[in-house]
């Protein structure tokens, strides 16, 4: 049984966490595919490793995972508590703050960098 945190003013962060992977399936595909432990032996920089997801993701897939980030987003969550969904939640293994940027901005361009260019499905 998955966890509904609507309506809730703050979610329970050890379940978040614990839940990461089921609630936000496209993401773990994401973060953790694509941020494992040796990912920067296949790409250069994080945005690299965004647009190969997005290239080699089907539209539905960066769909689904724009609509997750903004999911995660709206939860409000702090810095310390957004780096825990990532890791160990979703196995991301990329903190964005050693390059100087806050989690919850990261994870805004992340979903800007997977919306450039894309139609929405119900345009298509």
């Amino acid at each position: 049984m998955g966890l509904d945190f609507a309506g809730m003013n703050k979610p329970d962060i050890e379940s978040l966490v614990a839940e990461a992977s089921r609630r936000y399936p496209t993401l773990f595909q994401l973060f953790g595919g694509y941020f494992h432990q040796d990912w920067t032996l296949d790409y250069s920089d994080p945005t690299t490793a965004i647009a190969g997801f997005k290239t080699e993701a089907e539209p539905q897939v960066c769909q689904a995972a724009i609509a997750e980030l903004s999911d995660l987003l709206t939860l409000h969550l702090g810095e310390d508590d957004i780096e825990r969904v990532l890791y160990p939640g979703l196995e991301c293994n990329y903190l964005p703050m050693v390059d100087g940027i806050a989690m919850s901005e990261w994870l805004a361009t992340v979903r800007d960098q997977l919306s450039t260019g894309m139609l929405h499905l119900s345009e298509s």
